[in-house]
């Protein structure tokens, strides 16, 4: 890249790339603007002619991805609903969602999550708990009981066993363990569950 000057727009690419990587590594608090423009190959004044603060760098980074990651499970678990499929076939197929998407996203989740009291706080209310709603609706249906706080309950807990199962995946992979194999296990524990009296 030395020699090539990039436009704003690439720039600013650049600078969310480095961010994301930073605060990956370091959470929010413990990541330094120095660091991402360093990973940029930019100076902080450069940093700051593109975002107002350590926060907007961090919303791009990692906040903005992980809503996006969210929102299309909600989208596509919607779409299970509409389906002509089998409350198990459903069952399985949003599990599979959930433990790609939280393949995909958990850390960046994790980081929003945890690495700011406060801004984990904020986060977890303005783009996990609309979604966790849009997908209790289609728990619901899928469990046949829209009257019932049990979907409630199931959502949250699938949630959080999908995120911790997400990040196992890419922090410590056991091979030969496919997304694929994953799902079925755990749909095939909720299913059980669910078919209890």
């Amino acid at each position: 890249m030395a020699g090539k000057r990039l436009s704003a727009a690439e720039r600013r690419a650049t600078i969310i790339e480095a961010g994301r990587s930073v605060f990956l590594e370091s959470g929010y608090e413990g990541s330094r603007t120095s660091a991402i423009a360093k990973l940029a190959d930019v100076n902080e004044a450069v940093l700051y002619q593109h975002f107002a603060s350590k926060y907007a760098i961090f919303e791009e980074a990692v906040i903005a991805p992980a809503r996006q990651g969210l929102d299309s499970l909600a989208d596509r678990a919607e779409s299970l609903a509409e389906q002509k499929l089998s409350a198990d076939d459903a069952v399985v197929a949003l599990e599979q969602m959930w433990l790609a998407t939280m393949a995909e996203i958990g850390p960046l989740l994790s980081t929003a999550l945890l690495s700011d009291r406060a801004n984990g706080q904020q986060t977890y209310q303005s783009i996990v708990v609309p979604v966790l709603e849009r997908v209790d609706a289609v728990m619901a249906t899928l469990i046949r009981d829209p009257q019932s706080r049990s979907s409630w309950t199931i959502t949250r807990a699938l949630f959080g066993a999908n995120l911790l199962l997400g990040l196992q995946g890419v922090l410590q992979p056991t091979e030969g363990q496919s997304i694929d194999d994953l799902a079925e296990q755990v749909s095939g524990l909720l299913i059980t569950g669910l078919s209890a009296p």
